[in-house]
């Protein structure tokens, strides 16, 4: 399969019991969750019963959507926010979640302590053993991650939560006050997989997967042999070898810190520039993952998973150039689907996208994503496999689909459901993800986020995009314009 931009032309269709109160560390922490949260309003209550409400650890980018939706469903919303998280990334907040007035009733700010943390949580949905007049405020409903940056804190917060509702409350023996049906998370042993980048290629590879080639290290001397092992013969005898391998850090996210090199020169200063930098989380780099450059294709599959059955929400093809310096630049993405009509998986109907979500489908049960949501990005390398090529997973994140959100609309139009709404549809129907394909179904229409580049810097005043596009004469064209500013 040759490499496709986002853009090319796809072909014409239609659109088709009590006990007595005991003073402990979390009741400490009880309290102080009690009185310096901001206090849920009156109409938490309805009809004298707690009304439900959703945790959301890192509410940000596409996670201040999923808040939004969550709002807008009637639940009560707590944030919960990763420690270290700076100020900066917390803003990271879509204009229209501003717009649509959405609010917080209560922030909880991790400090590094999960047990402290984990029960301030609790104290937001029971009396409190300080206070046991106070009625419970509110029923947790579930527990949910927004951002890639709060992965770690939510597996962990999982796991707490989940073994103090079986020991019957943490510290004193109270009733449990969230149900674990409220937690549904993944396999807490490969948690750490889960972000780090090599162990998750070792996992995928362990499963018998085909896995990136690659070495994660600090000390420089390791390198250079692993590169002669990434060296491909040149077309032409008289050449040497060609090299070309990626480095990025171990933990980050999408463009951040991802580095081409095609010589041990460029290896060596993009292995010095990532170990003294942080990552867009603002962790230090203690380690760099050296890849082997893999050619071909880039997919997104986008899944939710329920006890370990996982649907396909959209399926996207990646547009990607280097530019300005950097490695690569977004140029866009469009929702993806193969030349042919049907829904089957055989004699050549939508073999591809079949092939896509069967590989990373099993790179989520190789990483133990059992529940929630999970961003799968995957590349079909030419000349490998029966179809002219075949996957290879670059990574995935156990988080929603990024860049704040704007895949909702996209989906919502193309598909008629988004990653993010399957997720709260599942939050009342656990039957919910079984009524859906294990593919979205054909394209009702076309869909493409595209990202303008700017060549020079600059600031930006105004732009003129929604004047300039004439919908009088394209009808059916839809356009919403966005600003996300970004230093490439």
């Amino acid at each position: 399969m040759a490499p496709l931009g986002p853009f090319d032309p796809l072909p014409e269709r239609g659109h088709q019991q009590h006990h007595q109160p005991q003073v402990t560390a979390a009741h400490v922490a009880e309290e102080e969750a009690l009185t310096s949260s901001r206090p849920i309003t009156t109409t938490a209550h309805k009809n004298g019963r707690a009304q439900g409400a959703l945790v959301i650890v890192d509410p940000i980018s596409s996670g201040a959507i999923l808040a939004l939706l969550g709002q807008k469903r009637d639940y009560r919303l707590i944030a919960v926010y990763s420690e270290g998280l700076e100020a900066e990334l917390k803003a990271l907040v879509p204009a229209e979640c501003n717009k649509a007035g959405l609010h917080f009733d209560h922030v909880v700010e991790h400090t590094g302590n999960i047990p402290a943390t984990a029960a301030k949580i609790r104290a937001l949905f029971s009396s409190s053993p300080s206070y046991p007049s106070l009625p419970p405020p509110l029923v947790l409903k579930s527990l949910l991650v927004g951002c890639e940056s709060g992965v770690a804190l939510y597996d962990a917060l999982i796991e707490e939560l989940l073994l103090s509702s079986r020991d019957g409350g943490r510290e004193g023996g109270s009733t449990p006050s969230i149900p674990a049906a409220a937690l549904k998370g993944n396999v807490p042993s490969l948690s750490l997989a889960r972000r780090n980048k090599y162990l998750m290629g070792e996992a995928i590879r362990s499963a018998g997967l085909r896995a990136v080639k690659q070495i994660q290290t600090s000390d420089w001397t390791d390198i250079p042999p692993f590169l002669d092992t990434c060296r491909k013969p040149s077309l032409h005898p008289s050449l040497p070898p060609s090299l070309k391998v990626v480095l990025k850090p171990l933990s980050s996210a999408g463009s951040d810190g991802v580095f081409f090199a095609s010589s041990e020169q460029e290896v060596r200063e993009a292995f010095d520039t990532i170990l003294s930098s942080k990552n867009v989380f603002g962790e230090k780099n203690t380690s760099v993952l050296v890849q082997e450059y893999l050619r071909g294709t880039e997919f997104v599959v986008d899944s939710i998973s329920h006890e370990g059955v996982h649907r396909v929400t959209a399926l996207w093809r990646y547009d990607k150039r280097p530019l300005n310096g950097a490695a690569f630049v977004y140029y866009g993405l469009r929702l993806f689907e193969s030349e042919g009509g049907g829904e089957g998986g055989r004699g050549g109907v939508r073999e591809v996208e079949w092939a896509l979500a069967r590989y990373a489908h099993r790179c989520l049960d190789a990483l133990g994503i059992k529940n929630g949501f999970s961003h799968a990005e995957v590349m079909w390398v030419e000349g490998e496999g029966g179809m002219g090529g075949e996957p290879c997973l670059v990574e995935v994140g156990a988080r929603p689909h990024g860049g704040e959100g704007t895949f909702v609309s996209l989906t919502e139009a193309a598909i008629g459901y988004n990653q993010l709404s399957v997720a709260l549809d599942l939050i009342e129907d656990p039957h919910a993800l079984t009524l859906l394909p294990i593919l979205p179904p054909r394209l009702k229409a076309h869909a493409a986020e595209v990202c303008l580049v700017s060549r020079q810097a600059g600031r930006l005043v105004r732009h003129f995009l929604e004047e300039r596009v004439n919908t009088d004469v394209l009808p059916s064209l839809k356009v919403r314009v966005g600003v996300f500013m970004s230093e490439w």
